[in-house]
């Protein structure tokens, strides 16, 4: 028994040795990057622009994660900010020419709640936005999924005036200092109209055809034929008679039959 306590011991200790130099020693850049990231861009100073705000290359200083500024006559109104998603950042292998995608959240006095996605890119002890583009409304996004080739996906709704929700996807493509929004998005700020339904093709019915087909030779009936057997060498082409006497001078076809 002791042995196979000393051979557990001698494996848990190897496993926590390759473990420390595959992982521990030898970190790939790229989480150095982001962790470096983490560390300094919720601290840090960030030059944003904000259109509704009317910031242009304004001085933010955020402290974790999260920071304010007034706005307006008399500086009334404010906005807060908060860095709700660090995504992975890119061109890290050239240390001038990194760039820094975060999901940032504006809230604003007048109740206006949005979701933006930004570029960031660090300029001494500062992060410069170099490029931002509105999301949409931070209720809506449901979640963000940073793929391969600096290409992000998200989740998101569009409601209609019923408030009933509509998931859609949006997708963005980061090139340097540059979000390119995908084709197919959707400004999920405007309200979702359901397409409206197709015009059916009319049916003929019996009935309608009934109507179609009258003319004033068949007394207000549709068209028909007639199949009679007159008693003696006359000719009479009417299709009716004025009285039941009349009839007399018909043969009754169902007797020769």
């Amino acid at each position: 028994m002791k042995k196979i306590l000393i051979a557990l011991v001698i494996i848990v200790i190897a496993g926590v040795a390759v473990w420390y130099f595959v992982w521990g020693a030898h970190k790939p850049k790229l989480s150095e990057k982001q962790t470096a990231l983490e560390q300094l861009v919720g601290e840090a100073v960030l030059t944003l622009d904000d259109v509704k705000a009317g910031f242009s290359g304004k001085d933010i200083d955020f402290d974790d994660k999260k920071a304010s500024a007034h706005y307006g006559a008399d500086n009334k109104d404010y906005v807060s900010y908060y860095i709700s998603d660090l995504l992975q950042p890119f061109n890290i292998d050239n240390d001038d020419d990194q760039e820094y995608p975060i999901l940032l959240e504006t809230k604003y006095s007048d109740g206006t709640f949005l979701d933006n996605l930004v570029i960031l890119h660090k300029n001494g002890n500062k992060f410069v936005s170099t490029d931002q583009m509105i999301i949409g409304p931070a209720d809506q996004v449901d979640d963000i999924h940073n793929l391969a080739n600096n290409e992000v996906v998200i989740d998101a709704n569009q409601l209609d005036n019923a408030g009933n929700k509509y998931p859609v996807q949006l997708s963005y493509k980061l090139e340097k200092d540059k979000i390119i929004s995908g084709e197919n998005n959707i400004d999920i700020t405007k309200k979702f109209v359901p397409a409206p339904s197709p015009t059916p093709t009319p049916v003929n019915t019996p009935d309608q055809n009934q109507s179609d087909n009258t003319d004033t030779g068949t007394d207000g009936e549709r068209s028909h034929l007639h199949f009679a057997i007159l008693s003696d060498n006359r000719i009479d082409v009417r299709g009716y008679v004025q009285s039941e006497s009349e009839l007399l001078g018909w043969i009754d076809p169902v007797i020769l039959y």
